[in-house]
């Protein structure tokens, strides 16, 4: 017995001291876990807030000479180039895939998903591509002064003949899916409009001059029914603007849609029938000043403000499809051009551009010795194609 008794006192010590091992290696584990966990989160800190103060050109990067009063947008971190010359696309890699010989006088670009539109300014026609090359034209018999694409390959246009606009929307292949006609009179001089997606929603901004005080709005329309209609499908009109002019509407990938005022952003919500205000921001509640500029994405807006602030003249604002304020940030210096490039803001002005995240932070401001014309992403935050002085180049920020 007295063995027995000795064997389990030795099995309890040996017991006791498995555990004990065990329980100190679980902790080890944890601890290196911890730690591990740590590192990556220290390493991602460092990333997200990593700050770019100069660049240099890529060793492999191809330069290319370019002819004055080219423009230029994203595409498939390459780019889009329109000119009188014609439309091209250069890849990643700074080759060419395609160059269409195009006849676009004043061209504006615009990109949605796979789809390239080319407008023609004052002129007649749209050109549509793809990344494979030309895929469509729409001609309209009016100027054509505003665009909008869908990624369906839809186009609206806003076109004016006299004192009659007409807001049409065209299959790529020219065939119109419906028409709005607007005049100086009854239905108000139209500001700014977009689509939605498929292009069945319509938002249209407005102002009656005859009307004292002067009477501005938002009309929404709804086409979803097909072709041609005699009748103008309305589903909601707001006219609570106290008489500021709303030049800015941004349809968002939900189906929300955000009308920017002179003052103020007002969200609306509903699909078809029903279409209500969701919620409103004022805009100038510290300083007063003005709105420089107005960037619409698929899932944000962002407000470019100058105010009266010495020290910053500048305030950025972005706002998700909900409504919901994302940032409200200063600004220190002034630029030209503001463009949304996926998820970053890239800001240009000859001799200096700056970058930030859609989400306000700073990624790089630089003053540089060429007049940069345009700055577009290559790919990750450091990666640019930069144009300035008819030269393109593929850029690295360090």
């Amino acid at each position: 017995m007295a063995i027995n008794n000795n064997k389990t006192k030795k099995d309890e010590v040996a017991l006791m001291r498995n555990k004990k091992k065990r329980r100190k290696g679980i902790v080890t584990v944890l601890v290196l876990a911890a730690l591990s966990a740590a590192a990556i989160v220290i390493t991602v800190f460092a990333l997200n807030t990593k700050g770019f103060s100069t660049y240099k050109p890529l060793v492999d990067g191809n330069i290319k000479q370019d002819e004055p009063g080219a423009v230029y947008a994203s595409f498939k971190e390459g780019y889009v180039r329109a000119s009188r010359s014609g439309v091209e696309y250069v890849d990643e890699s700074g080759n060419t895939k395609w160059n269409e010989p195009v006849d676009v006088s004043n061209p504006l670009i615009q990109v949605c998903g796979d789809k390239i539109f080319v407008a023609d300014i004052s002129g007649n026609n749209v050109e549509v591509f793809d990344s494979s090359g030309h895929t469509g034209k729409v001609e309209t018999p009016y100027s054509i002064y505003e665009m909008e694409g869908t990624a369906m390959g839809r186009v609206a246009i806003m076109t004016q003949d006299k004192n009659i606009n007409y807001l049409e929307l065209y299959e790529q292949d020219g065939d119109v899916v419906y028409s709005v006609k607007t005049t100086l009179g009854g239905e108000g001089y139209p500001l700014s409009f977009d689509i939605s997606d498929d292009g069945s929603r319509l938002a249209l901004s407005y102002v009656r001059a005859e009307n004292k005080p002067v009477e501005t709005g938002i009309r929404f329309y709804d086409f979803s029914g097909g072709k041609l209609s005699e009748k103008d499908r309305v589903t909601g009109e707001f006219s609570n603007y106290d008489g500021e002019l709303t030049g800015e509407i941004c349809f968002f990938e939900n189906g929300n849609v955000a009308a920017v005022s002179e003052n103020n952003v007002k969200i609306y919500t509903g699909n078809g029938k029903g279409i209500s205000l969701k919620s409103e921001h004022g805009l100038f509640e510290e300083y007063e000043g003005v709105i420089k500029r107005v960037i619409k994405g698929s899932d944000k807006l962002i407000l470019i403000l100058s105010v009266n602030d010495v020290e910053s003249p500048e305030r950025m604002m972005v706002f998700d499809e909900n409504g919901g304020e994302v940032c409200d940030c200063k600004l220190t210096g002034g630029y030209d051009k503001y463009v949304l490039d996926g998820d970053k803001i890239i800001m240009t002005a000859p001799f200096r551009f700056a970058v930030y995240s859609s989400s306000g932070k700073e990624i790089t401001k630089q003053d540089v010795d060429k007049p940069v014309s345009a700055l577009i992403s290559n790919g990750g935050d450091s990666r640019f194609f930069m144009i300035s002085e008819g030269n393109v180049e593929r850029i690295k920020l360090s």
